[in-house]
């Protein structure tokens, strides 16, 4: 059969990648084969692929993880073979340019594998630390597939040691504030900043898992280090400049106004905030300690019934608070420190004033969502979990339509596609194309899809259109 043969191993191409595809349990062992994973080869199905740029990859199985046995070769024939990399369930491996690899899975039941490489990017070594520069904000991606962990790596996170740092370099042309937002990574990022001292030293100025916060100077330059907290895979942030000055909605008496929609989406920065003295819930600071940073919006209700007021998408989890009446004086509705907020019980045509505080260092940048919980959707947990963190205020509303495309980020998000650049920008999701009175869902080639969460494989094949 094909694939069960070294000779007949089935040829991935790059347009195939990721790629993804599942394997009958017909495989055997041939003569000359050698060992995979330690153990002398029993069923095993060979695949090969030619790489066509330096990147590190994963190699990884999903039916039979405990036990399906995997390796990646080099070499012309089964007498020739150089190991690159062994393991079960998942292994990962460093691919050079114009380099062809033979990968085989060694196992006795049916298998549904991977090969996925990852964007370059991030240096394992300080030293030789990538450089990274642009007007901001500034996307960079990169990866700690193949990443260690040197042993003056700092430790500042307790029960999460170092164990694959990647680092890059950046030299500041403005003074004032940034935010590293790491959320669209597919691990939980360890982040850790430094700037480098006109003597060369390093000395630390700001931590944070996923988002960091950093005061910058010009000209100087600071020295970024990325880890993740549990495995490893693709890392992605942004430095974007945070504004200097309090938002228009820091006092009270300058709540922005949301209207009196059913579904409302709107966010600010909250870095810069303040507290104001004989407001309820807010404490100036005093005595050189930091105080409250709190905004303030007010909404109409447009019809009774139950909303919930969430915080997802923020960059921290803050303290929401709900009045009725004058915001001085009036009643405390319902209050929240959790992302998902809370729910509210809402009489039509009465006006709620709402109240955002943190004292935490790396809330930045907070989100305000208000819609109907009868029928609760699942859009902005879809929105959040997936990692549409460009998406910010207005531009999260479900009908808000950011990338220009045409299609509302609620359909987006539930065909798979971006919501955040045009289609044509994102070769591995399909595009969404107008059709008749309605739309339609076009690959360029066939897709492989797996399932956040479980794992578990979902294999969806569409065919290009014409």
């Amino acid at each position: 059969m094909a694939n069960d043969a070294f000779a007949n191993a089935t040829v991935i191409s790059q347009g195939q990648l990721p790629y993804s595809t599942s394997l009958s349990a017909t495989g055997t062992a041939e003569p000359g084969e050698p060992a995979h994973a330690g153990s002398p080869a029993m069923a095993s199905r060979w695949l090969s692929w030619t790489a066509a740029q330096t990147q590190p990859c994963r190699f990884e199985e999903f039916f039979n993880s405990g036990t399906a046995r995997l390796a990646v070769y080099t070499g012309n024939t089964l007498a020739t073979l150089t190991p690159v990399a062994q393991g079960l369930g998942s292994i990962a491996f460093l691919a050079n340019a114009n380099t062809t690899y033979h990968l085989v899975v060694d196992s006795p039941g049916s298998d549904f594998i991977r090969l996925n490489p990852f964007p370059p990017g991030g240096a394992d070594d300080l030293s030789y630390a990538e450089p990274i520069s642009g007007p901001l904000p500034l996307q960079v991606t990169g990866n700690n597939i193949v990443a260690t962990a040197a042993k003056d790596d700092e430790d500042w996170l307790p029960s999460y040691p170092p164990i694959a740092t990647v680092w890059w370099s950046w030299i500041s042309d403005f003074n004032g504030t940034i935010r590293m937002d790491a959320r669209r990574s597919n691990v939980t990022a360890r982040l850790t900043l430094y700037e480098k001292t006109p003597a060369g030293s390093l000395v630390r100025v700001a931590i944070g898992v996923d988002i960091a916060v950093l005061e910058v100077t010009k000209t100087t330059e600071y020295l970024i280090c990325v880890d993740s907290t549990e495995g490893t895979g693709k890392i992605e942030f942004v430095l974007q400049p945070v504004p200097p000055d309090p938002p228009s909605n820091d006092d009270v008496a300058k709540a922005r106004d949301l209207g009196s929609g059913s579904v409302i989406c709107d966010g600010e920065w909250i870095h810069h905030a303040t507290a104001e003295a004989g407001v309820v819930n807010e404490t100036p600071g005093m005595f050189g300690l930091p105080g409250d940073r709190t905004l303030w919006w007010k909404w109409t209700c447009p019809a009774s019934g139950t909303y919930r007021i969430s915080q997802l998408g923020s960059d921290r989890a803050s303290t929401i608070f709900l009045y009725t009446g004058s915001p001085l004086a009036g009643i405390l509705a319902a209050t929240s420190d959790l992302p998902e907020g809370t729910l509210l019980n809402a009489t039509s045509g009465t006006k709620y004033w709402i109240q955002i505080r943190t004292i935490a260092p790396h809330a930045v940048r907070t989100e305000i969502n208000i819609h109907p919980a009868t029928h609760e959707p699942a859009y902005f947990q879809t929105l959040v979990g997936r990692g549409y963190f460009a998406l910010e205020g207005p531009d999260r509303h479900p009908a808000a339509d950011p990338d220009g495309d045409g299609f509302p980020n609620e359909i987006e998000i539930a065909c798979g596609s971006s919501p955040e650049l045009p289609d044509a920008q994102n070769p591995r999701l399909p595009n969404l194309l107008p059709h008749l009175s309605g739309w339609k869902l076009q690959w360029q080639r066939d897709e492989n899809y797996l399932t956040g969460g479980s794992g578990l494989p979902i294999l969806l094949r569409g065919e290009t259109s014409t």
